[in-house]
């Protein structure tokens, strides 16, 4: 009897050893199956904002002045929008379309060659329209709130002038443009804000407007900022 019942015994703890390391092993097949759809899920999640789509309503566009002192200096009032793919966390490209509202400012301009002295004229600067297409380097990383970045590229400007002196239309020419620059974002999940500034180079034209642009390249810098959302 007490070997009957002590055959019972080890039958169940026999029994019960081989359930547990069953359980045992669908967790472990659980885990393994389960753990990398979670870190797949997590990594989707964080790649999933490769998108970013930004609006700068706040800008300033500065040109310098030429090195022919016929040619105007002016600065306009910037507006931007930007869309930028990111390829990786260190890199992406980024596509810009912007306007500069032109400001009532007074020119100072060498008189012709058959003038003396200086003309002064009160007039508004050229309006300006630019697109550009730009790589994008971010040194550590877009994934953390703050994501300093540094970008390049091409592009082309065109500027709308007002009738002047001796000009009774108004003149209209687009060029060639390289820029570089800098800037910052920082993120408080999907939003952001966003500071930037950038050198912009104008390729000279011979067929331009005598007030810009003709005679040699001409140097803009721009700061603007403004909101920005990934997705």
């Amino acid at each position: 009897m007490f070997k009957s019942n002590y055959l019972i015994q080890r039958e169940q703890s026999r029994r019960l050893h081989k359930a547990s390391s069953c359980a045992v092993g669908v967790m472990v097949l659980a885990a393994l199956m389960c753990g990398p759809t979670t870190v797949s899920a997590q990594q989707v999640t964080k790649e999933a904002a490769r998108w970013e789509f930004g609006a700068y309503p706040a800008g300033l566009l500065q040109f310098t002045k030429g090195k022919n002192r016929q040619e105007i200096r002016f600065s306009n009032y910037a507006l931007l929008g930007s869309v930028t793919r990111n390829f990786g966390r260190h890199w992406g490209v980024e596509g810009e379309v912007g306007g500069g509202i032109g400001i009532r400012q007074k020119q100072r301009l060498e008189a012709p060659p058959s003038g003396i002295g200086q003309v002064l004229i009160t007039t508004p600067s050229p309006a300006t329209l630019a697109s550009q297409a730009n790589v994008t380097i971010y040194p550590g990383g877009n994934a953390l709130g703050l994501a300093p970045y540094v970008t390049a590229g091409l592009g082309v400007l065109s500027a709308f002038f007002e009738p002047s002196v001796g000009t009774p239309n108004v003149d209209t020419a687009t060029y060639l443009t390289q820029n570089v620059g800098a800037g910052v974002k920082w993120f408080s999940g999907r939003w952001g804000v966003r500071g930037d500034y950038r050198l912009t180079r104008v390729g000279a034209r011979d067929d331009a407007p005598e007030l810009f642009g003709r005679s040699d390249d001409r140097y803009g810098h721009r700061v603007s900022t403004g909101i920005t959302v990934r997705f």
